[in-house]
């Protein structure tokens, strides 16, 4: 273990990066969604200054957004949402990105929590996850929470700030592939195990 999931802060003595985001992040976490699964709590970790991790059964209505706060935004692909480039050029800048914790399936859920309700909702070009738990009937294109704020405040600065892409919060997903690497690596120790289990097995008949 290299962090602590729940007070979200790395262990001492271990590195983890700090960036500094385009804009703030407000992430609502499911009731259902461990926080030892939950990708969305590298962003706290990473920029702890910039995120706000609320619980969507346990927060108070005051931590949660208010609808009425000017320059925030849901990224969820609803029927209504508009790219983050067309939000910029209509509506102006964005403070606060807000993102919904949660598998595909309990989404449904989540979009009915009150204080969301009026929210403009920004939606993604489309990127294909690195994420190395799939979920059924969902393609390649369903991201992981931390994918999904990493786009979310690229397409900001690039699309909506102007200003070039250089890298600048890459390191936000310091964890989601250091885990991936991990995942990785297990993976192929199993594989060749079984290789080696089958090439003993036909040896001796």
């Amino acid at each position: 273990m290299y962090f602590c999931y729940d007070c979200r802060l790395s262990l001492p003595g271990v590195f983890t990066p700090h960036v500094k985001l385009p804009c703030d992040v407000d992430i609502i976490k499911h009731p259902s969604e461990k926080n030892s699964k939950s990708s969305a709590i590298h962003c706290k970790i990473v920029a702890p200054e910039q995120t706000r991790v609320m619980h969507m059964r346990y927060c108070m209505i005051s931590q949660i957004p208010d609808v009425n706060y000017k320059l925030q935004v849901l990224v969820f692909p609803s029927p209504s949402a508009i790219s983050v480039e067309e939000y910029v050029r209509t509506k102006g800048p964005i403070k606060r990105i807000v993102v919904l914790d949660c598998t595909w399936f309990q989404v449904h859920m989540m979009q009915k929590l009150p204080q969301i309700q009026g929210l403009p909702c920004v939606s993604l070009s489309k990127y294909r996850t690195a994420f190395w738990r799939p979920q059924h009937n969902v393609d390649e294109s369903g991201l992981a929470t931390i994918e999904a704020i990493y786009y979310a405040l690229r397409e900001y600065q690039e699309y909506g700030l102007k200003k070039p892409y250089e890298g600048e919060f890459d390191d936000l997903l310091y964890w989601f592939f250091l885990s991936k690497q991990h995942v990785d690596k297990k993976q192929e120790e199993y594989h060749r195990k079984v290789e080696t289990n089958k090439t003993e097995e036909s040896s001796e008949t």
